[in-house]
C-alpha cells in the first residue's frame, strides 16, 4: 500500500478498509495495537461479534436475537469451509498458476 515503499512499515487502518476489501488478498499485515480496523474485519469479513468466536461448523446454536449461534459448541476438530475459505482457494489457485506459468519459460 505504500508507493513508493517507506523505510517504516504502513500500519492498516480504516482508511485502508475499503482497498484492502477490494484486493482479494487473503493476509494482511501490520495492525496498530486495538486497531478499529480490526473490528470492521470481524464483523464484515469473519462475521464475528464483539467478543464472540468466529461462526464455523463447530457452532451448533441456532441463530436468533437472543442467543449467540456459538454458544453451543460441537466438534472443534471438524472443520468445514465457508465463504471467506472459497476466496482463500481462489487467491492460492491464482498464485499457483502465476508460479507455474512463471517457471515454464526459458530464461
Amino acid at each position: 500500500m505504500d508507493d513508493p515503499p517507506k523505510m517504516e512499515p504502513h500500519f492498516l487502518n480504516t482508511t485502508d478498509y475499503d482497498e484492502m476489501v477490494k484486493s482479494g488478498a487473503v493476509f494482511a499485515r501490520q495492525f496498530g495495537k486495538d486497531e478499529p480496523v480490526l473490528d470492521m474485519i470481524d464483523r464484515n469479513i469473519l462475521m464475528r461479534g464483539r467478543n464472540r468466536a468466529t461462526p464455523g461448523a463447530w457452532c451448533t446454536g441456532r441463530k436468533s436475537w437472543l442467543m449467540d449461534p456459538c454458544s453451543q459448541w460441537d466438534d472443534v476438530n471438524v472443520v468445514k469451509p465457508g465463504p471467506q475459505a472459497k476466496m482463500l482457494e481462489e487467491s492460492l489457485n491464482r498464485l499457483l498458476e502465476d508460479w507455474k506459468s512463471q517457471s515454464n519459460t526459458c530464461t
